[in-house]
């Protein structure tokens, strides 16, 4: 199995968790953590992960907060060393990491082995991961070998799953919502990377840019590139974009927006304008179409009723690109060297 091939299973295994969600077997695993929140009644839910897993945890604490329940996103590591003493009796624990084996998340889970309220999200029901806790949630994602692309689309997508059983929302309308996108996972995963990648070459640097959950594909984006095609890249929201990249934008500056939040919509056009200004170049993945392009600046429009899953989508064409760079590079791109999965 292939870099590639990962990437283009990746609307074949939307549609395979999408039609486990409405299983038995799931439902039975979603009832247990509505159980679990009736009885227990907290007040916080944490999301704890590492890499990508943490970036897509990031999505559910923010769609939370947005129904006015405290959550966050923290580093499994962190959490554990530094910032445990907020876990308490009104905590509902989420333990996230795709291949089940992230060390870090393993750590944790055995501190709090015996928590009342601890649930877990990974690709495979045979993996280290999943037997902790008391409510348990599969990726369907299927094997994964090379950096995160399957297993973390499909994370995205269970993560919004889970924040709107969390809140008490109807779960119907999100299944739906994962099959509508899936024509248009085909179409992205189809497409040629070579005109993104021509636009993009000679680049020294990479701003990856997005805000609310489109900062989970801002990371995971900048992941991706680094691991698996050794580009120099970093992510950053909207505003902190102000804060220290603008002073080194130039001609070998190149920076990738990720625009599928409107209420930061202000502040990616002055991150978008900022780069062109001072010589650099924009990539920009929107859901607009009254945006004209120039010599620096190219626009991918990606439809999407349903913002909220926009970093299924959004995060393609940047996999198909690291691929297509790692390959000019001479590397085999999504393959690791330093770690293993």
């Amino acid at each position: 199995m292939s870099f590639y091939s990962e990437i283009q299973e990746q609307p074949i295994v939307a549609a395979r968790l999408a039609q486990a969600m409405e299983s038995e077997a799931y439902q039975a695993q979603i009832q247990k953590l509505q159980a679990i929140i009736a009885q227990r009644k907290p007040s916080q839910y944490i999301f704890a992960g590492m890499g990508s897993s943490l970036f897509a945890s990031y999505i559910a604490a923010s769609l939370l907060r947005r129904h006015g329940i405290r959550a966050y996103a923290m580093e499994a590591r962190e959490l554990l060393a530094f910032d445990a003493p907020i876990i308490d009796e009104d905590t509902f624990l989420f333990a996230v990491s795709q291949s089940g084996n992230s060390q870090e998340t393993l750590q944790l889970c055995e501190k709090y082995r015996d928590f009342p309220a601890l649930a877990t999200v990974t690709n495979l029901p045979t993996s280290r991961l999943y037997p902790y806790g008391q409510a348990h949630f599969t990726l369907e994602a299927g094997p994964e070998k090379h950096t995160a692309t399957k297993s973390y689309s499909n994370t995205v997508l269970a993560i919004v799953y889970l924040a709107h059983a969390i809140a008490g929302n109807d779960l119907k309308p999100i299944v739906q919502d994962i099959l509508d996108i899936v024509p248009t996972m085909e179409s992205l995963v189809s497409a040629s990377a070579q005109e993104l990648t021509d636009f993009w070459e000679g680049s020294t640097y990479t701003a990856l840019v997005g805000s609310g959950v489109s900062y989970c594909t801002a990371c995971h984006a900048g992941l991706v590139l680094m691991e698996a095609a050794h580009v120099n890249a970093a992510s950053y929201t909207v505003a902190q974009f102000a804060h220290g990249p603008i002073e080194i934008i130039n001609e070998q500056f190149c920076t990738i927006l990720f625009d599928f939040e409107p209420a930061v919509r202000e502040d990616l056009d002055r991150v978008m304008a900022s780069t062109l200004k001072y010589g650099g170049r924009v990539i920009l993945f929107t859901q607009r179409t009254d945006i004209a392009p120039c010599d620096r600046l190219m626009i991918n429009v990606i439809p999407c009723d349903n913002s909220e899953l926009a970093p299924a989508l959004e995060i393609l064409p940047i996999e198909l690109m690291t691929l297509e760079i790692g390959r000019r590079k001479g590397l085999c791109p999504g393959d690791l060297y330093r770690v293993h999965k």
